[in-house]
C-alpha cells in the first residue's frame, strides 16, 4: 500500500464554506467594536498610533470595496479626514479632528460595518490583502 504525502483534512470543506456564508451578529460585532473604541478615543484625545492605524485600515478596506460604486466617496472622503488627523499629529503632536472630519470619519465606519454586513469573509479577505499589496508596493 502506497504511503500519502499529506494528512486528510476533513474540516477543509467547511472552512470553505464558512467563507462564503456572510458573517454572522457576534462576528459583525467583533469587527466594529475596535473601530467604534478608536474612533470614541480619538474623540476624546486619548487615542494612540494603534487606534488610528485601525482606522486608517478599514478605511482602506472600505475604499477598496467601495471602488466604482456611489460608495466610494464616502471611503474617500474618511480617508482624507483621517489624512488631516494624520498631519495635525505631524505639527503638534496631539491627534485631534476637525468638525468635518468627525462627519466623515463616523460615516466611513458605518460604511465599513454595511460592508461586512453585505460580504462574506473571502470578500472582505480579499479586499485587506489588496491594501496589504498596495502597501507593500509603496514602501
Amino acid at each position: 500500500m502506497k504511503r500519502r504525502k499529506y494528512t486528510k483534512d476533513y474540516t477543509a470543506f467547511t472552512r470553505v464554506i464558512a467563507m462564503t456564508e456572510p458573517f454572522n451578529e457576534t462576528e459583525l460585532t467583533k469587527l466594529a467594536l475596535p473601530s467604534r473604541i478608536a474612533f470614541q478615543l480619538l474623540l476624546n484625545g486619548k487615542a494612540e498610533a494603534a487606534d488610528v492605524g485601525r482606522l486608517i485600515d478599514i478605511t482602506n478596506v472600505s475604499l477598496v470595496r467601495a471602488w466604482g460604486t456611489d460608495a466610494q466617496p464616502i471611503a474617500q472622503r474618511a480617508q482624507n479626514a483621517l489624512r488631516r488627523c494624520y498631519d495635525r499629529w505631524e505639527q503638534l503632536g496631539a491627534w485631534g479632528l476637525d468638525g468635518p472630519a468627525r462627519a466623515d470619519i463616523e460615516q466611513g465606519i458605518e460604511l465599513y460595518e454595511e460592508q461586512c454586513r453585505l460580504s462574506t469573509p473571502r470578500q472582505m479577505c480579499d479586499a485587506a490583502s489588496v491594501v496589504d499589496r498596495m502597501k507593500e508596493m509603496s514602501l
